[in-house]
């Protein structure tokens, strides 16, 4: 599916994997269903990649950025698994589902509110101590989110994405994102007044 949802057919998939379609139906009954277990598995892998981190030792602004270099890694390292899974919860909500499909996309959706929880909650903590400027964390945690998740349209895994390495572009985007969180000192009211 590294062409996108829409773009990929289930024979496309039997071929890449050199199997044949009734192959796949046999685990999975519809193309959405394929999707749904694709997402479930990026889901899981960020979670259980970013939860040690939130837990373990380190300032807020540490924690943060790992987990910001954590999340970029995993977009980059396995591309197509979450290009896939970022193109959307809402477009599979407005189709026809079965029930099973539902009950999937409402794990799905409370497994993203949770992991974007984890980001609002590392925000608020940080601003607590004074190490992050005054914002909304929920927003704060969704602008960060939506920052790094971009990646899955810009990035080329194949080299298309200039001759900086996975590491580096990893460093920069936490890098980035921790300059827009920073407390420097001086409020914006005082520094655009």
């Amino acid at each position: 599916m590294s062409r996108g949802y829409a773009a990929t057919s289930i024979d496309s998939v039997a071929e890449l994997i050199q199997a044949t379609k009734g192959l796949i139906y046999y685990y999975f009954k519809s193309k959405s269903d394929l999707y749904l277990a694709i997402h479930l598995q990026a889901m899981d892998m960020s979670l259980n990649s970013v939860v040690p981190v939130v837990n373990g030792p380190g300032t807020p602004s540490e924690r943060l950025r790992q987990m910001i270099n954590i999340h970029a890694h995993l977009l980059m390292d396995n591309f197509a698994m979450h290009k896939v899974s970022l193109e959307g919860v809402s477009a599979h909500l407005s189709g026809s589902t079965t029930p099973t499909q539902r009950q999937v996309l409402a794990d799905l959706i409370k497994m993203r509110d949770t992991y974007e929880s984890l980001y609002k909650n590392i925000l608020q903590e940080g601003i607590e101590t004074g190490e992050f400027r005054k914002l909304d964390p929920k927003i704060g945690a969704k602008l960060l989110l939506g920052m790094v998740n971009w990646m899955t349209i810009w990035f080329r895994p194949e080299g298309g994405s200039g001759t900086r390495g996975i590491d580096q572009i990893a460093s920069e985007a936490a890098d980035f994102a921790m300059s827009g969180v920073r407390n420097t000192g001086a409020s914006m009211d005082t520094a655009m007044g």
